[in-house]
């Protein structure tokens, strides 16, 4: 008869009891999503849609609903996995470190509560993050371009496979790449 390790059951114990409190935490405060940031998702996501996009107007934008998730922040009005997801997604139209950051660990809170869309925000707000600092990005999921010449992904550092890209929702590095084709392409 195996023998158990004691090791073994309190570490898988310890992690059930940390995963109903982290639950139990967020359905005690509210099951509901918060309505507020929900339409500032939908603000985010809508300024997002016109083509080309006029930064004139939507950078302030974007940072007058990041100052409103910080403040719903510090008054504990976020709860839920959606509610993290939201305030991720805004977050991660900052426009430095500091906010990608926030995005990256809202997103993991997300995924903690158990939202299955949120680990493609997670490696998005962190290879921004990466990219922000002058590091090669990890999953792939960053473009840019200079000066009006055709977008490019990021450069993207080796270590990451594409088992792992797929784990995070995200497409493999070829068809990553082949995205970039797709950006460049005139629009109708």
């Amino acid at each position: 008869m195996p023998r158990i390790n004691r090791h073994s059951v309190f570490t898988a114990v310890l992690v059930v009891a940390i995963a109903l409190g982290v639950i139990s935490h967020a359905t005690a405060k509210r099951v509901k999503d918060n309505a507020e940031l929900a339409a500032l998702y939908e603000q985010d996501q809508a300024d997002r849609e016109t083509e080309p996009i006029d930064w004139t107007v939507v950078s302030p934008r974007d940072d007058a609903r990041q100052q409103r998730v910080r403040e719903l922040l510090d008054a504990d009005a976020v709860h839920t996995a959606n509610d993290y997801s939201h305030a991720a997604m805004v977050y991660q139209h900052a426009s430095g470190p500091e906010g990608y950051e926030l995005a990256h660990e809202l997103a993991m809170i997300s995924i903690a509560l158990g939202n299955r869309d949120a680990p493609w925000l997670a490696a998005a707000s962190y290879d921004r993050l990466l990219v922000s600092l002058g590091r090669g990005q990890r999953f792939g999921t960053q473009y840019g371009a200079k000066n009006g010449e055709p977008i490019r992904m990021q450069p993207v550092d080796a270590g990451v496979t594409d088992a792992m890209r797929a784990a995070m929702g995200c497409p493999s590095l070829l068809e990553a790449k082949e995205r970039e084709k797709q950006f460049n392409q005139p629009r109708p």
